[in-house]
């Protein structure tokens, strides 16, 4: 994020490198791709490269289980983590010499405020206002619990500042340029083209290949418009094209017969171990705070586990949050254009 010729595939790659990388190293974690990590400037008790990630992780924590409360949708879950992971990074970006804004890099986001040199703030304070600034839209029409618990968790990052006796005039400064970014952030959010996705009818097409509404919910189609929806590194929603599946076939001894059958062979001899891991990987709405959610949390724990610093753990919510916005853009496109029966279906039919 610090070199603006920076590419997008070294980019994206840099994510792996963001979890793995924190995930077998301690606080000295390097460098992303790219990307240079922000040495100490100033006082300690003020710079986000001597800070803990306390803030970013209770925030995270929060937004996962308001994500889970109010049951969205994949792709919508992941383009709320990465607008509110954006906010936490460009709040403090300020205060780490060695990173750069992202304003001007992706797509559509113009300048964000910087703070001035001239007048010290204190950053966990600005990264909790830019962020419940960000999340406060972006859940304006849900449950009254869950935006007490978006205010509780702002009260409670207010509140633990003013325990670690950080002086009133930081802390107001810090959130007076935390919710100046945020503010930013949503009016770029405000024209990403998912409210033209909202409520539009759609009608799947029929066939004995086609998608259709399976057990144990038999929920409609989710998010049949979401490719409409602004990337923030793709250039479109279909960049990235998959290969192509096998010929569909009902024929025993076929390449897409002997798949299936292999997926339901296999579902009939589960082990423990394997009954494990799928339940740790099942992550549906309103039982999770969904995929995008189930790897904020491993951040999370991987930045507590290890000790990494502020700026590192904003970094890598950053990171990550775009690429996962930008991969359930894309999945959900192909999706769509593919429209290919679930394995369920074909069991059952074959």
């Amino acid at each position: 994020m610090n070199d603006s010729t920076l590419s997008r595939r070294s980019f994206l790659t840099g994510v792996a490198g963001a979890v793995a990388t924190a995930a077998t190293t301690g606080a000295t974690v390097a460098a992303l791709p790219g990307t240079a990590l922000a040495s100490p400037a100033g006082p300690p008790s003020q710079s986000p490269t001597a800070l803990p990630p306390d803030v970013a992780n209770d925030w995270i924590e929060t937004l996962y289980d308001v994500v889970l409360a109010e049951g969205l949708t994949p792709p919508n879950a992941a383009r709320i983590y990465n607008y509110c992971t954006l906010a936490m990074y460009e709040a403090a970006v300020a205060g780490m010499p060695h990173h750069q804004s992202l304003g001007g890099q992706l797509a559509g986001l113009p300048s964000v405020p910087v703070a001035r040199r001239s007048m010290p703030l204190d950053w966990p304070s600005a990264v909790s206002a830019a962020v419940a600034t960000v999340a406060g839209t972006l859940f304006d029409e849900a449950s009254d619990a869950s935006r007490v618990r978006l205010a509780d968790a702002d009260a409670a990052q207010v509140a633990a500042r003013r325990a670690a006796r950080v002086p009133a005039p930081l802390l107001s400064a810090g959130r007076q340029h935390g919710q100046r970014v945020g503010e930013v952030v949503l009016r770029w959010m405000a024209d990403d083209g998912y409210a033209g996705t909202v409520g539009l009818p759609y009608s799947p097409t029929a066939g004995p290949d086609r998608w259709r509404s399976t057990p144990p919910n038999f929920g409609t189609a989710i998010e049949p418009y979401w490719q409409d929806v602004r990337p923030m590194v793709l250039r479109g929603a279909l960049e990235v094209e998959p290969e192509p599946h096998v010929p569909f076939s009902v024929e025993p001894g076929s390449r897409f017969h002997d798949q299936a059958l292999a997926v339901y062979e296999t579902s009939q001899l589960l082990t423990a171990e394997q009954r494990a891991i799928a339940r740790f990987w099942t992550d549906n709405p309103r039982t999770s705070g969904l995929p995008s959610g189930h790897w904020m949390l491993i951040i999370a724990q991987v930045s507590r586990a290890r000790g990494l610093r502020l700026d590192t753990a904003l970094e890598t919510y950053a990171r990550v949050g775009i690429a996962l916005h930008d991969a359930f853009l894309n999945c959900w496109a192909w999706k769509y254009r593919i429209n290919l029966l679930r394995p369920i279906s074909y069991v059952h039919d074959h």
